[in-house]
């Protein structure tokens, strides 16, 4: 497997925090993760009946959730749109409410129609629980992406600098030195 680590240092090709949704690789892990948490969703959350068909509902609408998320955050990538961090923070959890949202009102309604799911009498109660549920998840998602952004610029300032690689290998911080290493690869770059 190839690695992917210079696509997430800053001054390569991605300047955000994420990593490239536009990637086969991520778009697997993204499904996989997604695929996880749906199941662990549907066995936290059964009441009794038929465990498959709520697994499913379940599956499909967290995948149809975390696929167009993420097919979207791809989208506002080759677009430019996702620029510094908080813009790119800010537009990360508008494309996961909003989809979240449109897939909860569809939900509702089909749940209605086939007699199966939530129906329209918990309908604050379901979008309410649903959006709970996304921003703590996206919340999660975006602090793990930004704290190991932060690690690979670390490491990656660390090998470029001659005096901070040799406070890192006698096992000192490299704090000092990395604000202005950092200054001067932004310059740089």
């Amino acid at each position: 497997m190839p690695d992917n680590t210079e696509k997430s240092i800053p001054g390569s090709e991605n300047s955000t925090y994420l990593p490239d949704f536009c990637d086969g690789e991520v778009f697997l892990r993204l499904l996989l993760v997604v695929q996880l948490i749906a199941i662990m969703f549907a066995l936290v959350s059964f009441g009794g009946g038929r465990l498959f068909v709520h697994l499913a509902l379940i599956s499909l609408a967290m995948l149809w959730v975390g696929l167009t998320t993420a097919a979207l955050l791809c989208l506002m990538k080759r677009q430019g749109w996702l620029g510094d961090h908080v813009r790119t923070t800010v537009l990360v959890f508008a494309a996961a409410i909003l989809m979240t949202l449109l897939v909860s009102f569809l939900s509702l309604g089909l749940g209605g129609v086939m007699s199966y799911g939530p129906t329209a009498h918990d309908t604050v109660y379901t979008l309410a629980r649903n959006l709970a549920i996304v921003v703590i998840l996206v919340g999660l998602a975006l602090r793990y992406f930004y704290l190991r952004h932060e690690s690979l610029c670390a490491t990656f300032t660390c090998a470029t600098n001659p005096i901070c690689a040799s406070r890192c290998r006698l096992r000192r911080a490299c704090r000092p030195c990395r604000r202005e290493s950092v200054r001067t690869f932004y310059s740089i770059a």
